[in-house]
This record gives C-alpha cells, structure tokens and sequence, in this order.
C-alpha cells in the first residue's frame, strides 16, 4: 500500500547554468561584449596536442576532490559529454551541435580573460569532482585550462557555475554548493547560491551566499536594463525567480515556470528576457511572467543550455547529452537490451496551438484520456492529430490500453500490452514494487521513462529482484493483495497478477467517477468489507497536480475513493470531502504534496505523504476520515515514502526513494522506529539497495518504493 509521486525531483539530469549576454533578435546588431582586463591567461593543464572533443583530465594535484561515492565506482557524470552548436538570433538553430568536451557536465559558455570561448564544466573524471575550464584554440579545438579555485581552494562542493562578465571586465561566477564530496550542508537545510568574483576567470574571491531556497541548483544569473538582477534556480520540476537590487541579497520573485530542463536566461535587446529550458520562453516584465514561444525548438531540450554573444556577431550554444560510452547513446538495460529507442510518443512536447486544437476537436475528457495513454483515439479522432500538426507513429496510433506494439516479452511504452503468462517465484514474505531509470540513457525526469520492477525480501532489508519477472513502462508503482490476485497501480491504470494462473494481465484504465482530469500517486487498503479503496491526488490537466502552477499559494488535498462492485478495481466512488488540505507554495514549509502512502499500525490508520524529499505523518481514527498532523517524518532524508507497520517488533518500517544530489542516481532506504512523533536524522535510514546492488547497473536510478506483506506465499 503505497504512494507515487512524480519522481522527477532528483534523478541523472544534474544542473545547469547560465546567462550571459544577451541574445540579439534577427537584424539588429550584436550586444557589445564587456572588454576584459589585460590578463595574461592560465597556463593549460591539457595535454600538448589537444583533441576537438577534450576531456576534463588536469594534471594539478590542486584540482582533486574526491567524489561521495568513491572508491571503485565511477563518476555519475563520467558518460556526460558538452556539444556546442551557433545561432544567429538566438532563437534558430540550423547546426547540429558538435562534442567539444566529454566526461563533463553542466556546460557554461563566456568569453575568456583570452579572448577565446571559455566553457565552464562540473568535471567526469574520477577523483576531481568540481568546476573546471576549457578554452577553444585558434585551430578549433579544444583543450582544459584548469580547475576553479574558490578563496584559494579547489572546492568538491561546488557545482552548476554560471559565469557572466561585469563591466569592468572582471568574472562573476554564481554556483550550488550542496554534499558532494563531504557534508556542509545538514538534513532540512535549504540549498545555498554563492556568488564570486575573479580577474583571470580561474581563481575567485568568494562574495557571499545570495539566497538559500530549498532543493534549489543550477542557479543562472541576468543583470537587468535597469541595473537589478534576475536569477533563476531548478526546484524539482519547475524553475523558481529571485530578484535583487544591489546583486547581492535576492528574494524570490514572479511566477515559477513547468518545464523540463535546466534554466539559462538571457537579456534581449529591447529589454525582454529569454528564458531556455526544454522549451524557450520571454518575459516583457522583468521575469515577472512568462510566454513559452513554441517555435523554438532548444538544442539538447533543456539538458544543461548555454547562450553566449560572439565577438564577430551570432552566439555560442552549448548544451549536454548523456551517453553509455565514449560517443555513443546508451539505450541498453534490463528489459531493453539491444539499446533500442525509447517508444514513439506522438503526445511528447505538444505545443500550446496543438494542445488547443486537439481540445478543440476532441473535448476536454477525450484530450486527457488519449494523451495521457488511457486510451487510444478512435477511428474518427485520428484525423484530427494530422490536422493539427502531430505526426501518428509507425503502424499508426498506439493499440487498446495506451500502448505501442513489442516484441512478446519486450519493455512497452505504456503499461502491459497484453496478458502474459510468467509464473513467479514469489518465495518470501515481503514484496516491493518500484519504477526504474538508466540516467545514462534519459534525465529520468518523465513518467514514460520509468519501468515497474517488483522485488522480495525475507527481512525487509534485503532486497533480490523476483526471478521471472518482466518490467513494463510505468511509474509511481502501488501494490495491493486480495486473496489470489496481485495489483499493481499506477497513475490511471492497473496490472493484476494472479498467483493461481500466473498470468500477469494487460493494463487495464482505472478511473475515479466525476473525476474527469484523472488521479495521479495511487495509494490502496482493504476495507472491512474486502473493497479496494484507493488515496490519491487529483489530476491536473496540463499542470502539476502537487503544485501550485503559477501561484503563488494553493491548497493540495488527498482524498480517498471506494472500489466499485463488480468492476475488480478498476473503479472507484469518491468519498466526500478530503483526507488531508495542506497549503503550499511560497513562504510555506513545502512546496508540493504528493504520493499518499496508507495503512494501519491495528490501533488508527496512519497516512504518509511526500513533499519533496521530505515526509509528513498524519494519523485518523477512520479510514475516510479527517487525518490530523504527526510530525514532519524526513526532513529532506528522502521522499515518495511507503509505510508498514510490523507487529512482531512493534515498529514502523518507513521506506523512501534518496539522492544526496542531483548527479547521484536515486536509492531506496529504510528506517525502522517505534513510533512517527520524532523527525528521522540521517543515522535512522540505512540504504536496502540501489540500482547496482538490485542488478540493474550503477546508472540506474530506484525509486518510489510500494512495500506489502504477502501473508501466506503462493
């Protein structure tokens, strides 16, 4: 009986960087880029015959750092590689981008002391985990300056550089700082911005911390026509604002922005600011609001951008990709072998005008069920997804039940296309379903690239992957037995194993009566009577259903329905009212609620829910009842929770997803405690198993765990 969440927050895309100046729309002339002082530029530390794609390797002792996970693991962002494309505009693309740098991340472009293209990096290579610089030679290639020193030091902590020239020639590098290679930053602490300044563009004098957001990275940094400055962080899945006067004390600001990507920003000409994430967007208002201009299409699709203004006229774009080996993108995995693409997904990156067309032609209801795969659109809806500009894949639209056609046996886009006999060997007590992501094949940051894996235990602790099982596209897994049948939840749909057949069926559309938008993070119990009883979060069309989408504070709400006779839960009667409103958004404790987790200690039933990664505890005397506050349960020690409670102990059995950061690949851990009232430190939580040691591979992240106890084993 479990949550899900949208495991978007952490997982392989790590951060991302920076302004500088400013894009110049068609036909006018280039923005002046700021002269530098007469410096006399760093001696490279590369190798004498520089390679066009350099790697992040530095000669200096000074520029080690060992990474937390070190030892004999490699870097997460060794297989990151920066590839650097022009635009004339800043707004047209018509290069591909070609590989300057590899084993390197979070690209930053500027113009350096030298007057060459400078790139600034979080380095792969193992042992020297910080920021780097490289510079492109007169010949076009490239090779690596050195490593950033910060107050004389060469900082393992310090991430996502953002570099932009001031006037008086000088750098101004603003950068995250979290737990990378040790810990200055405790459990619940917000995320710090820094800011420093440098004449060479290699060794800065640290100013100061700017602002301190929660989860906030990849800061990017714009000063303003009218002298203030605007910067930008990644929270999650949406990309915060912080305003500043002096550029120096900042305080957030404007509307957040849903979008895929790491945010750069950009000053335009006539005052207006650019925005790259997956999509661009332009703001008239000083970042206040913004427009997403659909006819851009943004190289790398938000994986880390960089815009920087060139001497001769036109822009630098860098930007990264993730690959499994040296040049080649990885594909290959668990359920995947052959490294094939991901499945085609006609719905994936719809424009604001496809959107509103395909609203127009189909309504509202039919919009949300096609697009997000409950569904496949009829005979008489296929013509209008030409009409309004999408392309229907191979073999035509997506089969019954939202899935594209595989080989037997095969990974499939949505859910389980078609009932499979597997005959599990399901021999312990305890089950764990979870969804799964290579980070070294996607950012992991979208619900189709997760796959549902189930697992068992003896203990609890530890955990093996079930033998014959077969992963199929999903995410936000919650498990549920009833008698001989197994369910398997998922945002708007189901997968029913039966132990008696051993056949896994083919996902089935679960819906919510009167709830047209859908549900997102299912949750399950048994009632007395036997009925299933689902908790959920409602849906949002075209929003995020756990945040505030544009305002500045809203109310989120769980609530609970019950199983309809006959339907074998695919379902459900709401119940009246909510379990749990919390507020949330600026200036509240959480920003988000997300991924209801219920069940019951035999005395009252107890409700987990997940506000990022941290946990909230509530408590009810009735199953649909009003739930009252606990304790805040994890204080960013992780989120997604699933709860159990174990009578033989008397102890409550707390499970979460964990990243110390953004380039670390999510783990499952476990605190077992004997009651909810006390906030979890780090020493309660021990880690039951990661990507590698479950037998996926070191780039694979885990996460939203669904615990139950199988009471007598088939």
């Amino acid at each position: 009986m479990k949550k899900t969440v949208l495991f978007v927050l952490f997982l392989g895309l790590l951060a991302a960087c920076a302004p500088r100046p400013a894009p110049r729309p068609a036909g006018t002339p280039s923005p002046r880029t700021p002269q530098a002082r007469p410096t006399q530029p760093p001696a490279p530390t590369a190798t004498a015959q520089p390679q066009p794609a350099a790697t992040g390797k530095a000669a200096s002792g000074q520029c080690q750092a060992g990474e937390a996970s070190a030892g004999d693991q490699p870097s997460p962002l060794y297989n990151h590689q920066v590839y650097l494309t022009t635009t004339s505009d800043g707004r047209t693309f018509p290069e591909e981008g070609k590989l300057i740098l590899e084993h390197a991340s979070v690209p930053d472009l500027v113009l350096g002391p030298d007057g060459h293209l400078w790139v600034y990096f979080v380095n792969g290579e193992p042992g020297h985990h910080g920021i780097f610089a490289a510079r492109q030679t007169d010949n076009g290639t490239w090779e690596t300056v050195g490593c950033v020193t910060l107050d004389g030091q060469f900082n393992g902590n310090a991430v996502d550089p953002n570099v932009v020239r001031l006037p008086d020639g000088r750098f101004r590098l603003v950068y995250f700082q979290g737990n990378f290679v040790s810990q200055t930053l405790q459990p619940g602490d917000p995320n710090p911005i820094f800011s420093a300044v440098s004449d060479d563009g290699l060794h800065f004098t640290v100013e100061g911390q700017l602002i301190a957001i929660q989860h906030a990275t990849d800061p990017t940094l714009v000063q303003l026509p009218d002298g203030t400055w605007l910067l930008a962080v990644t929270v999650g899945d949406q990309t915060v604002f912080a305003r500043s006067d002096d550029g120096s004390h900042f305080t957030e600001f404007g509307e957040p922005v849903r979008d895929k990507g790491i945010p750069e920003l950009a000053v335009f000409p006539d005052g207006s600011v650019g925005l790259y994430l997956a999509h661009m967007y332009r703001s008239t208002d000083g970042g206040r609001t913004w427009q997403r201009l659909d006819d851009v299409q943004v190289p790398g699709s938000g994986s880390d951008p960089s815009l920087t203004a060139l001497p001769e006229g036109g822009y630098a774009f860098a930007y990264k990709i993730v690959t499994g080996q040296a040049g080649k993108p990885s594909g290959a995995g668990p359920g995947n072998p052959q490294g094939n693409q991901p499945d085609f997904n006609p719905f994936a990156n719809l424009t604001a005008a496809q959107e509103a067309c395909l609203k127009e032609a189909w309504g509202e209801e039919a919009f949300t069920a096609i697009t997000g795969f409950q569904r496949p659109p009829t005979q008489e809806e296929e013509p209008a997804m030409e009409a309004c500009g999408l392309t229907l894949p191979p073999g035509g639209p997506p089969p019954p039940g939202g899935q594209s056609a595989a080989p037997e046996g095969g990974v499939t886009a949505q859910g389980n296309p078609r009932d499979i006999t597997l005959h599990l060997q399901i021999t312990q007590p305890y089950l764990m379903a979870f969804h799964a992501c290579d980070t070294a094949q996607s950012a992991c940051d979208t619900p189709s690239t997760h796959h549902v894996y189930l697992a068992q235990s003896a203990d609890g602790v530890a955990w093996q992957l079930v033998p014959g099982w077969q992963p199929f596209s999903g995410s936000v897994p919650d498990l549920i037995r009833r008698g001989d049948t197994l369910y398997i939840y998922t945002p708007g749909a189901v997968t029913r194993y039966h132990f008696d057949t051993g056949v896994l069926e083919a996902t089935q559309r679960v819906t919510v009566e009167g709830l047209p938008q859908g549900f997102v993070d299912p949750s399950l119990m048994l009632d007395d009577q036997g009925r299933l009883v689902l908790f959920f979060v409602q849906g949002v069309i075209g929003g995020d259903p756990g945040g505030c989408n544009g305002e500045a504070q809203c109310e989120r709400t769980v609530r609970s329905a019950v199983e309809v006779s006959g339907s074998d839960g695919t379902r459900f009667q709401p119940v009246e009212g909510a379990r749990v409103t919390v507020t949330v958004g600026q200036g509240q404790a959480f920003r988000s609620l997300s991924d209801p987790d219920v069940f019951s200690d035999g005395q009252r039933m107890v409700l987990l829910t997940s506000h990022g990664l941290s946990v909230q505890a509530w408590e009810s005397p009735n199953l649909h009842g009003a739930y009252s506050l606990i304790s805040v349960l994890s204080r960013g020690q992780g989120g997604v929770p699933s709860g159990y409670y174990d009578p033989q102990s008397q102890r409550y059995w707390i499970y979460v997803h964990y990243s110390p950061n953004l380039q670390t690949p999510t783990v499952i851990r476990l605190a077992r405690v004997p009651g909810l009232k006390r906030s979890l430190s780090a020493s309660d939580f021990v880690t039951v198993f990661s990507g590698q040691s479950i037998g996926l591979g070191s780039t694979w992240a885990v996460a939203s765990p669904s615990v139950i106890f199988v009471e007598q084993q088939p």
